[in-house]
């Protein structure tokens, strides 16, 4: 053999190695774990973060945001509890009858225990998994608290509202760590909220294993309660209240910049993945939901389309935005692949793996959205499909939207794409795809589990137990 060809076959074989060992590398580094971080807010308008142009200042999210890929069309829940079941199931919460309501303290059930959660899939897949913040997912037997349900670690109020201050609701003292309630600390809930999830990075060995890090603050939630220091820097606000509010979306701001430098110190925020929304849109006059219309608790988008965004720096091209709609059922899918979690235990999930549209601009797979499916008839509810929008609701008024078979009912019907902000009614104009939509919701009827349980009121002369550590099992 020459020695050009004894030269050509070496090098031939130098480059196949280096090939080899390139791709090796490359898929060593695709299969590596990512460390997540769920941020989720409570009660936040719209417009109340700075990268939607708010006035309050929230430098730490907006820099997180412009790093990352903000969500324009990620939609939740209209109020608290059926967001979090649908979070941590992958599963819309009319499956269970948790869709119009919220889980009160005197309520004596919870997410329901054959349901797997979130936290259990990934606990499975190797995490450390943990909660600092609001749960908000039943109290009333020790089988629903965190601990009970996936997470190692867990800190903070088991409750919805609570005293910022004194740490109460009901009339009674809220806050654990671990198993041990009541638990009495000084401190403003949202520092506590968001120094215990920076001392859980701090102490976590990544080396041994991935982080699984849920923070579920309660601000900017009523009561209406901030530090003096905060309110201070929003003394131009002339409305007592939205000044107050004002001070709580700072306060969590500040919060998460501590959370985002405990993971760049441990040298672990390039392969973190950072995840930001809120339960629902904001609240009352408080809160700024324009330009969107509707609140908390409406179907409009102002109730259930909240600011949201996804930071990755080793694996997700950042300073950009993604259109197509999201819902907060599609974590569970979308966070286990990246795990490499198994969700077979699951049951059958509403949520899409949307990854490999958002990071390799792969066409997002067709499916509708579903809002608060009310009944075994599916009479009333909301139904994204494509552009269109579809709420049939009742009737407040005459002129309200186009009546129904059902008189008490009216559909409106909306263009999201030209009109997001809901403020042309198309439904007598496309009766037809009022009806179409309107089918769909209703074939969703039977799968609706009973409300009872989850609109129940207090039973008479009831008051929350002074200990909740005396919960049974």
């Amino acid at each position: 053999m020459s020695v050009v060809n004894i030269t050509t076959c070496v090098l031939r074989k130098l480059i196949l190695v280096t090939a080899m060992l390139c791709t090796h590398s490359a898929s060593a580094i695709d299969a590596k774990q990512p460390n997540i971080v769920i941020l989720l807010a409570d009660d936040l308008g719209w417009s109340d973060v700075g990268f939607h142009g708010s006035d309050i200042k929230t430098p730490n999210l907006d820099k997180l945001a412009n790093e990352g890929v903000k969500l324009k069309q990620f939609y939740v829940q209209p109020t608290c509890s059926p967001t979090r079941i649908g979070l941590m199931t992958g599963r819309y919460p009319y499956h269970i009858g948790g869709h119009i309501c919220v889980l009160r303290p005197y309520h004596q059930h919870g997410l329901p225990l054959d349901e797997y959660m979130l936290s259990e899939v990934m606990q499975d897949a190797g995490y450390r998994t943990a909660i600092t913040g609001k749960w908000h997912l039943g109290l009333a037997k020790r089988s629903y608290w965190p601990t009970s349900r996936g997470f190692d670690l867990a800190y903070g109020h088991l409750g919805g509202a609570i005293d910022y201050f004194e740490h109460t609701g009901y009339g009674s003292l809220d806050w654990y760590d671990q198993d041990t309630i009541p638990l009495h600390v000084e401190g403003y809930t949202t520092d506590l909220i968001g120094n215990r999830a920076s001392q859980i990075i701090k102490d976590h060995d990544f080396e041994a294993q991935p982080l699984f890090l849920y923070v579920p603050f309660n601000a900017p939630h009523a009561p209406l309660h901030a530090k003096p220091s905060d309110i201070a820097n929003y003394s131009g606000v002339k409305d007592e209240k939205r000044r107050t509010y004002c001070a709580q979306v700072d306060c969590m701001d500040q919060q998460i910049g501590h959370i985002v430098q405990a993971l760049v110190e441990k040298g672990v925020a390039r392969n973190t993945l950072v995840f930001f929304a809120s339960d629902n849109g904001g609240y009352g006059q408080v809160a700024d939901n324009a330009p969107l219309r509707g609140t908390k608790g409406t179907l409009f988008e102002g109730g259930v389309r909240v600011p949201s965004f996804i930071v990755w720096p080793d694996r997700l091209t950042g300073g950009r935005s993604f259109e197509p709609p999201l819902h907060i059922v599609d974590l569970l899918p979308t966070f286990s692949g990246l795990a490499g979690g198994i969700t077979s235990k699951c049951k059958a999930l509403d949520g899409i793996d949307f990854w490999p549209a958002l990071a390799n601009d792969q066409a997002m797979p067709k499916r509708d959205i579903y809002h608060n499916v009310h009944d075994s008839k599916g009479g009333r509810g909301s139904i994204r499909s494509g552009d269109w929008k579809l709420i049939v609701t009742l009737a407040e008024k005459a002129d309200d939207g186009m009546p129904l078979e059902n008189p008490k009912h009216v559909a409106l019907l909306f263009d999201i794409r030209r009109d997001p902000f809901e403020q042309q009614n198309l439904a007598t104009n496309h009766p037809e795809i009022v009806a179409a939509l309107w089918k769909k919701i209703k074939a969703r009827g039977p799968d609706v589990g009973d409300a009872h349980p989850y609109t129940a009121r207090a039973p008479k002369d009831w008051v929350a137990p002074s200990d909740w550590s005396d919960a049974p099992e």
